[in-house]
This record gives structure tokens, sequence and C-alpha cells, in this order.
């Protein structure tokens, strides 16, 4: 695994796609589709302005780790403050694909790498809201863990 060095950036936030089942069975008046405890594929794209040696470290074969950090600014309303919350992501995964982008003069690369998510935690205040690891089978939302039951079934 390959930690990379914090700085400044702009970064997608992953969006989550659960892998659904279609039912149709006689106890209930409709179809609906529910989620199965899995997750379809999930990337993360880098754009970069100019090609530099970091770009050549997500070429490299193995996990990546990401740890993005912000400050978030809300309006409390009753007190008419504004609060400042700490936000974190941390997103580790493997690369599938890497662009280069193009040479014009005074202009950027536009570069890119993009990232199969496999790892996504999300803090905010110190808080753990969301922990997705597909590799071993962990789930929690809001601290809770969703998947225990699958890992004790199946003896994990």
């Amino acid at each position: 695994m390959h930690n990379r060095p914090r700085g400044g950036g702009r970064y997608p936030i992953a969006i989550l796609f659960f892998c659904y089942r279609g039912s149709q069975r006689s106890w209930c008046i409709g179809s609906f589709e529910s989620s199965v405890g899995s997750f379809g594929s999930q990337k993360i794209t880098l754009n970069w302005h100019s090609i530099t040696d970091r770009l050549f470290d997500f070429l490299e074969l193995g996990a990546h780790r990401l740890d993005c950090r912000g400050a978030l600014q809300e309006h409390d309303r009753s007190s008419g403050r504004l609060i400042t919350r700490a936000l974190r992501i941390v997103v580790q995964g493997h690369t599938t694909s890497g662009e280069l982008g193009k040479l014009e003069k005074n202009a950027t690369t536009d570069s890119s790498t993009e990232l199969e998510i496999t790892y996504i935690k999300i803090e905010l205040d110190g808080k753990n809201i969301l922990e997705l690891d597909k590799l071993n089978y962990i789930y929690r939302v809001n601290g809770k863990d969703q998947l225990a039951d699958t890992r004790r079934a199946l003896g994990l």
C-alpha cells in the first residue's frame, strides 16, 4: 500500500452502488428491489494539472491510499454562529487507468488517474459515519455494523 502526502486538491466523493435483487413474492402485493449486502463497482478519478512524479506513483501495482481532509462550515440557526466541523475521507483502491493527457502551449495536461475503490471511510468530527471494506466484509453506517451477521454466518 502506498500512502501519499496530503495536499490541496479537488476530489470527487465516491457514489455507493448497492447490488440489488428484484423480488416478487406471494406474501407481498408488488415487486421491489432489496439490497443483498454487497456493492457494485465504485471508482474515483484524480485529475492532474501537469505530469508529475506523483502521477506515476499511482501507476505502480498495489493498493493506493488517499487521506482527504476538509473543514466544513455550518450555520447554527439558534446561535447565528458558524460552526466548523472536521471531515476526513480515507479511500483505498487499485489503479484501473492512467491518462497522461495532452501537451499544449500555455495549458494544463489534464492528466487523470482512476482507482477502483475497495475501502472507504468517512469521519465527521472524529465520528465514524461510514466505513466500507469490500475485501473484509465490513459495512458500518453511523457506527452500526451492517454485516456482522453475514461475517458470523461465513465464519469470518
